[in-house]
């Protein structure tokens, strides 16, 4: 799975795509929760949140807190990641919704799903 860089699509589509602040998204410490767009090539695209559990500058490592709705990953895989690649933080030690939204690119059309994070 490969992330993507928000930070350039937030630049490409200033009106609809919007992302925390560059402090907001460097600030992250162990237990916060970032939201990432994890892509390959022939599945589309998912937003997943990851746990942080290590933060070194804008480079962190976390383990993932969605269970893939079509790519292939599972809970709990470790996920290296940088200030680039959050498109939003929440939950956690930042608070924030208790629920994650994530969604799923189905063929052409957007299909939003909302199911309750693992405690």
């Amino acid at each position: 799975m490969k992330l993507v860089d928000a930070t350039k699509r937030a630049k490409r589509h200033p009106d609809t795509f919007q992302i925390p602040s560059d402090a907001v998204r460097a600030g992250l410490r162990p237990g916060d929760l970032a939201k990432l767009i994890f892509c390959d090539g022939k599945r589309g695209c998912e937003r997943m949140w990851v746990i942080v559990e290590k933060a070194d500058g804008c480079s962190y490592t976390g383990r993932l807190d969605n269970v893939p709705a079509f790519l292939r990953g599972k809970l709990g895989q470790r996920v290296r990641f940088a200030c680039k690649n959050v498109i939003d933080v929440g939950g956690g030690r930042s608070g924030g919704g208790g629920a994650a939204l994530a969604t799923l690119a189905i063929g052409a059309g957007l299909l939003a799903v909302n199911w309750p994070r693992r405690a």
